[in-house]
């Protein structure tokens, strides 16, 4: 069975309009997931927000613990002033806790030279003797077998 060429227009017609609405309809669901990944980010922010971290992800171990030792230091620093009623023993307290925060970073700066100085004293004499002839890695054709 032929078909006229009045019907063929038509049918290419109808596929053009088909593809239109699906580009159409594709183009809403694309602008609708957009929509929903901004959405997403913006709760994200917000989350992070309210944790209070500020999105602050530690790299270490080292920093998670030195991150959570501070905290805990600052909610005790901050309780024992709370339990101050006095402005002058509030005063008091910050002069107290400022001069000890100051002579404990002084006295491990005093020490801290010396321990660099060890440091610098082992890898000399690990690190002492370097080889005399460079070494040379053959090329693949040329390395022994396996076997």
């Amino acid at each position: 069975m032929q078909t006229s060429r009045e019907e063929f227009l038509q049918e290419i017609k109808l596929r053009k309009i088909i593809r239109e609405h699906i580009s159409v309809a594709l183009a809403e669901e694309e602008q609708i997931l957009n929509e929903e990944k901004q959405l997403r980010s913006i709760i994200r922010k917000l989350i992070q927000e309210e944790d209070g971290d500020g999105g602050f992800q530690p790299e270490t171990t080292a920093q998670a613990a030195a991150d959570r030792a501070l905290q805990d230091t600052t909610t005790q620093v901050y309780n024992e002033i709370d339990g101050l009623k006095q402005t002058d023993e509030k005063g008091s307290f910050k002069d107290h806790f400022m001069k000890y925060l100051n002579d404990l970073f002084d006295q491990l700066d005093k020490e801290e030279p010396n321990k660099l100085q060890e440091q610098e004293e082992i890898n000399v004499s690990v690190g002492g003797e370097e080889p005399t002839d460079p070494v040379i890695i053959p090329p693949e054709d040329e390395r022994p077998s396996d076997e």
